[in-house]
């Protein structure tokens, strides 16, 4: 036997290979699982529109925008003291009817759909549309089409000056933080690797575990690793998320933004969980088979 083979006179370059290769493998798992939730739910509308559209419903939402658009409408109205106070009592409950409704809805997913683009523009540039808007640090929804819809309520309840009010700068932020310039160009990067990474992770792993002397250790060593890896990433979303919520803006409604973040990567955190689980169960299932392999051996002849 030469120092380079071991006991079955299998070459111990394999186990160096298959080693490197399921290595490599699991943590490339992290980006490409990026990847496939930026392909499925940034980069697609439909995906995209899906992921925003239960927001609408979301009460840490509903609370922003009225709270925002109620400032919008008083601004606008102007005056002060004991009548205004009152006429703010009859706009907020104006405003809450409209945010509550259907039409909200569907303003909030026609809204989304229409700026899907420009998401996706948020990846690699600034923007600034005409609803979304994205500069540096910030990024904000504008809210006009719910100040029009709002008028139209406040001018039948007979709301004083409803009718002089104008759409303007109603905007919402949802995110802002020093850190998302970072973000952005990381995301940009994982996004151009997006349809080779998938593919090259799920290569390296299958090409390693047919490198090595022992599949089912490999395996369970893979599985192992796979599942470290997306619990990983599952840490990194709740410590980039608690990071921005502490960097936020006194602009920027904690809850709203929270839930924004929350929506938007609750189906990578699905995909990651799904893949901890399914590491696990390999892992679990080569050690179980090694085991069942040793024991004819262990007992010895009869």
């Amino acid at each position: 036997m030469t120092p380079v083979e071991d006991r079955a006179g299998r070459p111990r370059w394999r186990s160096v290979v298959a080693g490197v290769l399921l290595s490599v493998g699991c943590l490339l798992a992290i980006p490409a699982t990026a990847a496939v939730w930026l392909d499925a739910v940034v980069n697609d509308t439909d995906g995209y529109v899906d992921a925003v559209g239960p927001l609408a419903n979301d009460p840490a939402i509903q609370n922003a925008v009225a709270a925002r658009v109620t400032d919008r409408v008083m601004t606008a109205v102007g005056g002060s003291g004991p009548a205004t106070d009152r006429l703010r009592g009859r706009v907020e409950e104006q405003v809450g009817a409209v945010v509550a409704s259907d039409r909200f809805a569907t303003i909030w997913t026609e809204a989304n759909r229409a700026v899907h683009g420009h998401v996706v523009a948020l990846l690699t540039s600034d923007d600034d549309s005409g609803v979304l808007a994205v500069q540096d640090d910030t990024v904000t929804v504008r809210l006009g089409a719910v100040v029009a819809a709002v008028r139209e309520r406040l001018v039948a309840a007979g709301i004083p000056a409803a009718d002089r009010l104008t759409a303007g700068d109603a905007d919402l932020v949802v995110l802002q933080s020093e850190h998302l310039p970072t973000a952005r160009d990381w995301l940009a990067r994982i996004d151009r690797l997006g349809t080779w990474l998938p593919v090259v992770t799920a290569a390296l792993l299958v090409a390693g575990l047919a490198a090595a002397r022992n599949r089912l250790r490999a395996a369970a060593a893979a599985g192992a690793g796979l599942a470290l890896g997306m619990l990983a990433l599952v840490v990194l979303l709740a410590v980039v998320r608690s990071r921005y919520l502490a960097t936020r803006a006194p602009t920027a409604d904690r809850d709203a933004v929270a839930a924004v973040y929350d929506q938007l990567t609750d189906p990578l955190r699905t995909m990651s969980a799904a893949l901890i689980i399914a590491g696990l169960a390999l892992a679990l299932a080569a050690v179980v088979v090694l085991r069942l392999r040793r024991r004819p051996a262990d007992r010895g002849p009869a």
